[in-house]
């Protein structure tokens, strides 16, 4: 008996205290644009890793800007 008392005076405090998440709203930003900037992405880092060359990385470092900016528009868009 004062195991049931005890494991719901727990149960109690944990609804209690712990708070509950909040439902993130679900914005869908991967378009058909966006995949194929993160294909070309994926390639261009794989490029720039195996001979590292400075044409290959300010390829890659301009190909991560596109992809950054279009999510962020995607998202501003909602």
């Amino acid at each position: 008996m004062k195991y049931t008392v005890f494991t719901r005076a727990v149960i109690h405090a944990v609804r209690r205290r712990i708070p509950r998440r909040v439902v993130h709203k679900y914005s869908p930003i991967w378009t058909t644009e966006f995949a194929q900037a993160v294909a070309k992405q994926k390639q261009a880092r794989r490029e720039y890793l195996k001979p590292k060359m400075t044409t290959n990385r300010k390829r890659y470092n301009a190909l991560c800007q596109k992809v950054k900016k279009i999510g962020q528009v995607a998202r501003t868009k909602e």
